[in-house]
């Protein structure tokens, strides 16, 4: 009899457990009230959508989309039109281009989306139905046209280092609440924020990312058998020299003969989607040779089977074993990376665009659509997500003309799986290592490396310390000793953001123009260093002003922006990205541009394409 017992009354105590153990009926009702609390909070976010959706227009809650000069673009006043009209054009308008691209990336995206969950420690299952729902979503809902969202090597050393610590079960709830902390970036605006990552962080963490990815495919590379998982990458390599002698040549001579083509060809012929052509070769490989020479994928996950349709429920994603304090801090730091993933693939993707007529880009559109896309994600059973820079690149060069191209590809994506999923579970893992070598050898970016060298040293210290802090701990930790140390390096050369802009009149004659002719200049003069926690700033400054500048004129004065350097100390690498960015942005709509008292910076400026391109020119090619 349990102490306390009194005869005649029910054992049970004020919270239905006997002895600490909860009582069935108390645990029915436990779960009636919590399906309950879940059927009015989905009636009450339903209804809150509707609210919004009838009270306020994208305009309200997203602002105007901008070109690049700043300028407020016609957004699209309703809902519908939103979504419905991309490009201010009709749903299927060049629908034929959309369909090729969206079908050129979805052959890259089968591949890449199966090597990168498993290197993010998920299951190929869960890396498609992210690709396909996680993407689809980002596509509707996004500002960009063209970014291709899912697994990507950028989150995969963040993800695999929590499975190691909580299972694979950490996954659905890391992405729900990455979106989560992601709806809650776009609230308090901090994007903004986001202008503290330097390229030299960025670069460190691609870095410290691509070594382990690299390390944690050792054993599949190899065929390495008794591998037991470890956290860092120091026990990863004590682990796989234990094993050593395990190694499979099978599986060694076929992970050579793909990495290595794929590598030269992705690089020389990058529209070619060598990734599906390599999964078939390991295939037929598999097929071709005696039974068990290679580890297959369906020796790894016997389980393996798809279902698109197969939804969580919110309590398991809200269990309190999910709400450890390590948990949400990581869920923040891919929140973070994701984002900022996202955003400088947007801009990437719009600077290549010949095409850029109502483009209507909105960074915080893009970070509604991400985060909606992380959730949907979670919902599924899948993985946290983010814009893939060379799938969107491949989007772009494939002749993409709106976001149907990523409506396209994730459908495509869907069904090429259903249908090829038996064949599928014969890819062997040693084709899946070399895909994944691939995709961190890309991750190191040596031109920028080689820039930083020589233009930006202490932004290099701040790659090598966050590449070395990836190694040594983990990637979060990494990113955040990274940004504290490039903060704490630049900080004090960039206090001041201040920009002295004055106009003035110019005449101007030559052999080619007898007449006179007069044009309005605009001086621009920076009072402090061009570093990247000013550099946005700044830019946006001078975008704002020269559109008010321009127009305040008739349309066909003549207009000459002078960049004045004089008071600038020093430019970094995202210093010169933002200068270059100045200049052709004005050039593109028809100004004459001068860079002006700038021989103490010409070091930093030795590589900045656009800053080169001026001295290039004539004095009278100018005018």
């Amino acid at each position: 009899m349990c102490a306390g017992h009194v005869p005649g009354k029910c054992a049970v105590n004020s919270i239905g457990h006997y002895g600490g153990y909860l009582h069935p009926v108390a645990k029915e009702n436990q779960k009636e009230n919590l399906k309950g609390k879940l059927i009015v909070f989905k009636r009450g976010f339903i209804s809150f959508c509707f609210m919004v959706g009838f009270f306020f227009r994208p305009v309200d809650i997203f602002g105007h989309p901008k070109t690049a000069l700043g300028e407020n673009l016609d957004p699209q006043r309703t809902w519908l039109e939103w979504v419905f009209m991309p490009r201010h054009k009709p749903l299927f308008y060049n629908f034929m281009a959309n369909i090729k691209a969206g079908l050129t990336v979805a052959l890259v995206n089968v591949p890449l989306s199966i090597a990168l969950a498993i290197g993010s420690g998920a299951t190929p299952a869960q890396g498609i139905v992210s690709c396909v729902w996680a993407g689809g979503v980002a596509t509707i809902y996004g500002s960009s046209h063209f970014n291709v969202i899912g697994p990507t090597g950028a989150l995969s050393g963040l993800l695999a280092s929590m499975v190691v610590s909580y299972g694979g079960g950490v996954l659905a709830p890391l992405a729900l609440q990455a979106g989560l902390w992601m709806m809650l970036f776009l609230l308090l605006r901090v994007n903004r924020l986001l202008r503290y990552v330097s390229s030299g962080v960025a670069h460190g963490f691609g870095c410290g990312v691509a070594i382990v990815i690299a390390v944690g495919q050792i054993p599949s590379a190899l065929g390495l058998k008794g591998v037991a998982q470890r956290e860092t990458i120091m026990e990863k390599l004590k682990e796989d020299y234990r094993c050593l002698g395990t190694i499979s040549v099978p599986d060694t001579l076929l992970f050579l003969v793909t990495v290595v083509p794929l590598l030269i060809l992705s690089k020389r012929y990058n529209k070619i989607p060598w990734q599906i052509i390599f999964t078939l070769f390991g295939i037929l490989m598999a097929q071709v040779l005696p039974r068990g020479s290679f580890v297959l994928l369906n020796m790894k996950y016997p389980d393996l089977s798809l279902n698109f349709f197969a939804f969580s429920s919110l309590d398991l994603l809200i269990n309190p074993q999910w709400f450890h304090p390590r948990i949400i801090l990581y869920g923040f730091g891919i929140a973070i990376v994701g984002l900022m993933e996202t955003l400088i693939s947007s801009v990437i993707a719009n600077n290549h665009v010949s095409d850029k007529s109502y483009l209507n880009y909105s960074s915080a559109r893009d970070t509604f659509g991400l985060a909606l896309s992380n959730v949907a994600s979670a919902f599924v059973g899948g993985i946290p997500s983010t814009a893939a820079l060379a799938r969107t690149a491949l989007m772009v060069h494939s002749g993409a003309f709106s976001r149907m191209a990523g409506v396209v590809s994730c459908v495509a994506v869907g069904l090429l799986c259903s249908v090829l999923l038996p064949l599928l579970k014969e890819l062997p893992m040693a084709t899946v290592a070399a895909i994944l070598m691939v995709v961190a050898y890309k991750l190191v970016d040596l031109n920028d490396l080689h820039i930083l060298h020589v233009i930006d040293t202490a932004n290099l210290y701040s790659t090598i310390i966050t590449c070395a802090a990836c190694i040594l701990t983990d990637t979060f930790v990494g990113l955040v000793v990274g940004i504290a140390i490039s903060v704490l390096l630049n900080y004090a050369d960039a206090t001041v953001s201040d920009v002295v802009f004055e106009e003035e009149d110019e005449m101007f004659a030559s052999p080619r123009t007898p007449q006179p002719r007069v044009f309005r200049v605009l001086i621009v003069q920076p009072q402090e260093s061009l570093l990247f926690i000013n550099s946005e700033k700044i830019k946006r400054t001078i975008f704002e002003r020269s559109v008010a500048f321009r127009e305040s004129l008739p349309p066909e004065t003549k207009k000459h922006l002078v960049l004045d350097m004089s008071l600038v100390n020093r430019v970094d690498f995202d210093g010169t990205k933002a200068l270059g960015e100045i200049i052709n942005a004005h050039r593109e709509k028809g100004w004459i541009v001068d860079v002006l008292n700038c021989q103490h910076l010409r070091n930093s400026l030795v590589l900045c394409t656009p800053y080169q391109d001026l001295q290039k020119l004539e004095y009278m090619e100018l005018y």
